[in-house]
C-alpha cells in the first residue's frame, strides 16, 4: 500500500476518515459509509446500500482527499514495509 510522508517524515495512514469516498454518519461516532462500492439490497437486488466503516479502517483503494497535491509535494513510501521495520525494531 503506497502512502506519503508527512512533514515529520512519518507515513500518513490511509484511514477511511481522510478518504474522498468516506461519508460521515452524524448519529454514529467515528463511523461512516464507504461509497467505493454499493451492496445489493437482499429483497430487490438494487445497489442501494453502502458499507459501514469505522474511521480508522484501511482500504487498498483509498484515495486521499488531496491525493494530487500529496503526489507533488511528498515522498511516496510503501506503508507495509515501514510497519514491518517498526515491528522488528520493537522486539
Amino acid at each position: 500500500m503506497i502512502t506519503y510522508k508527512n512533514k515529520s517524515g512519518f507515513p500518513i495512514i490511509r484511514a477511511c476518515f481522510n478518504c474522498k469516498n468516506y461519508i460521515d454518519i452524524a448519529i454514529l461516532e467515528r463511523g461512516g459509509y464507504c461509497t467505493l462500492k454499493k451492496t445489493l439490497y437482499a429483497y430487490s437486488l438494487e445497489e442501494t446500500c453502502y458499507f459501514m466503516v469505522r474511521h480508522f479502517y484501511l482500504c487498498e483503494q483509498h484515495e486521499f482527499k488531496n491525493e494530487d497535491f500529496l503526489k507533488e509535494v511528498s515522498e511516496a513510501v510503501n506503508l507495509k514495509d515501514i510497519i514491518k521495520k517498526r515491528d522488528f525494531k520493537e522486539k
